[in-house]
């Protein structure tokens, strides 16, 4: 299964707009262990802390398991960024010059994830404008799911967490 993050624009319109994610993928399932941990982390993804380079690539994973793809007509200008002389900025996926739709996924290469019960997403968004965040899945049988729920803009980065159970596709 494949988590992917999908931005769409509000009635099609095309506005210069600033988004920039850092993907802390974290996805919990304590279903996968016997014992209830609810802290369990099946992966997480903060981004290689090397030179920004428009598109990103497989080379800017820092996770090892984790595989990149890209999406959508913008995918070409998804870039991975950072500003060092910035206290605190993380590495991220900056969409500033997109005009059209796009979507970053990650699969992990040893196992499909089981995200039923109190599963979790939770990343880390800074954003302007129309377009909002979205979750999407692909399922195994190679169906796609876009989550109505969705994450806007914000001045800062900003930590939101998902609870799966809650999602409405």
């Amino acid at each position: 299964m494949a988590v992917l993050l999908f931005m769409l624009f509000k009635n099609n319109w095309l506005f210069l707009i600033v988004t920039q994610l850092v993907i802390l993928t974290v996805i919990f399932n304590p279903k996968l262990v016997k014992g209830y941990d609810s802290s369990l982390l099946i992966y997480r993804e903060d981004w290689r802390e090397i030179p920004a380079a428009t598109p990103v690539t497989q080379e800017h994973i820092s996770h090892p398991n984790l595989s990149l793809h890209l999406y959508g007509l913008a995918k070409q200008c998804l870039k991975k960024s950072h500003h060092p002389e910035l206290i605190n900025d993380p590495y991220y996926v900056w969409s500033g010059k997109c005009l059209n739709n796009w979507a970053v996924t990650f699969k992990h290469r040893q196992f499909l994830i089981n995200l039923t019960g109190v599963s979790k997403i939770r990343w880390r968004t800074k954003q302007s404008g129309f377009r909002r965040l979205h979750i999407i899945l692909k399922l195994e049988d190679g169906t796609w799911l876009v989550s109505e729920q969705s994450e806007k803009s914000s001045k800062d980065w900003k930590v939101s967490e998902f609870n799966f159970i809650d999602i409405q596709w």
